[in-house]
């Protein structure tokens, strides 16, 4: 059969942002940091119980690799941007929402359908 790499990504938004140019939100550095922290953990958690799935399912642990990256300010051209360097030849996010009231596939899953042109790009519930 085919072998594949499966990365297991996410990207933290940083807390420092303008809305349209006009106020600027600056939290002190200790903030973010301690946002930052506690989010890392939160998703490391969760990225070595589904990636614990993916092992029992079958995958080689060899296979699979994870990365989280913080302060990124569009978690879409982060995912992007770490899918042309890492070579991904397809992108894979999850929605969130009903699936029987809602159809909308989420900013960062509607971004990156829209920006990924050179590459596949998976919507899943």
């Amino acid at each position: 059969g085919t072998t594949f790499d499966v990365m297991m990504y996410h990207a933290i938004k940083s807390l420092r942002f303008s809305v349209i140019g006009i106020i600027q939100i600056m939290p002190s550095q200790q903030i973010e940091n301690e946002y930052f922290q506690k989010k890392r953990d939160e998703i490391q958690t969760n990225l070595d119980q589904a990636s614990q799935v993916l092992i029992e399912k079958g995958l080689g642990q060899g296979q699979l690799s994870k990365k989280i990256d913080i302060g990124i300010k569009s978690r879409a051209k982060a995912m992007l941007e770490t899918s042309i360097k890492e070579n991904w030849g397809s992108i894979v996010v999850g929605r969130r929402g009903d699936r029987m009231v809602e159809i909308d596939i989420g900013t960062v899953g509607r971004k990156l359908v829209n920006m990924a042109t050179d590459r596949t790009v998976w919507i899943v519930n």
